[in-house]
C-alpha cells in the first residue's frame, strides 16, 4: 500500500502540472483600481498572436460580450520599429463611445496593450427617439447666446459618467450643432436614450484650430476637446487621464500632422 502511494502521488502531480500548463493564459491582464473597463495587457516573450485575430480569439477572456466587434481604425509604425494597432469597440453594430484599445508589437510579436473597453453587460432599452433627442438637445442649447442648427446625429453607447467610465453604459445619441449667427461655435450634446437626460454638453470649436478641435495621440486615440475653458486652455474631453485643463497649441501646418509629432502639452 505504501509503495502504491509513492507511485500515485507523483503521477497526480504530473497531471496537475500538465493541466496548469495547458490552462495558462497567453497574456497577463492588469485592471485599474475602481474601473474594470480600463486595463493593460502584457504578452510573454515569443508570443505570436496576430493583432487582427487577438480579440476574436481572446474576447471571452477579456470579459467582452459575444456581440462585441473590435474594428481596426488605425495602424502606425513609429521610428523605433514598434507597430501600434488601434481598435474601436462596436457592440451589436453600435459604437461604444470612448472605448478604444491599442495593441503594441514589434517584429510580428505583440508586446503589450492598453485602453478601455465595455465589459459584457445587459443594456437597458432606449425609450427616446432620435427626433426627441434632437428636440431635447435644442432646448439645452437655448441657454447660449447663439442660435444653433443640427449638423449630424448618431446612435452610440455611452457611459453615464462620460468621459469617465465609472458609471453605467447606456444607449445614447451624439448630436453635433453649429451656431447659425453671432459667435461661431460648434457643440456636441450627448443625450441619454433611456430618459432624455443630458450626459454631456461641450464646445468643440477652438479659434487656434482651423476646424473642430481634436487631438490624436498614439496611445489614447482621437479625442474631442472641450473648448469651453476658452483662450488656449482646453480640456481633452474624451481622455480620462486628463483631469485638469491642459495647454494645447499647434505649429504651422500641424493640422495635417501625423499623430503625436506636433502636439505639445503642459
Amino acid at each position: 500500500i505504501h509503495q502504491m502511494k509513492r507511485v500515485i502521488i507523483p503521477a497526480l502531480a504530473l497531471v496537475f502540472s500538465g493541466l496548469a500548463a495547458q490552462t495558462a493564459k497567453p497574456f497577463q491582464i492588469s485592471r485599474s483600481a475602481g474601473d474594470a473597463s480600463r486595463f493593460t495587457i502584457e504578452f510573454p516573450s515569443g508570443n505570436r498572436t496576430g493583432a487582427s485575430e487577438f480579440f476574436k480569439v481572446h474576447g471571452m477572456e477579456l470579459g467582452l460580450s459575444p456581440q462585441t466587434e473590435m474594428k481596426t481604425v488605425a495602424q502606425h509604425t513609429d521610428q523605433q520599429g514598434f507597430t501600434h494597432y488601434r481598435f474601436r469597440q462596436i457592440h451589436n453594430g453600435t459604437e461604444v463611445l470612448g472605448c478604444e484599445y491599442v495593441l503594441h508589437g514589434k517584429d510580428g510579436a505583440l508586446l503589450n496593450g492598453n485602453g478601455t473597453l465595455m465589459p459584457e453587460i445587459t443594456l437597458e432599452p432606449a425609450s427616446i427617439s432620435r427626433a426627441e433627442a434632437v428636440d431635447i438637445a435644442s432646448r439645452q442649447l437655448e441657454k447660449y447666446p447663439s442660435a444653433f442648427g443640427l449638423v449630424s446625429s448618431r446612435e452610440v453607447i455611452a457611459n453615464t459618467e462620460y468621459p469617465e467610465h465609472s458609471g453605467t453604459y447606456v444607449p445614447a445619441y451624439v448630436l453635433l450643432f453649429e451656431s447659425r449667427g453671432g459667435e461661431h461655435d460648434e457643440r456636441k450634446v450627448i443625450v441619454d436614450a433611456r430618459n432624455g437626460g443630458i450626459l454631456r454638453d461641450f464646445s468643440v470649436r477652438m479659434n487656434c484650430f482651423p476646424a473642430n478641435g481634436k487631438i490624436q495621440t498614439l496611445y489614447h486615440g482621437e479625442h474631442d476637446i472641450d473648448a469651453d475653458a476658452g483662450g488656449k486652455d482646453f480640456k481633452l474631453a474624451l481622455n480620462p487621464y486628463s483631469k485638469s485643463v491642459i495647454t494645447a497649441y499647434l505649429e504651422p501646418g500641424a493640422d495635417k500632422a501625423m499623430p503625436d509629432d506636433r502636439f505639445q502639452f503642459e
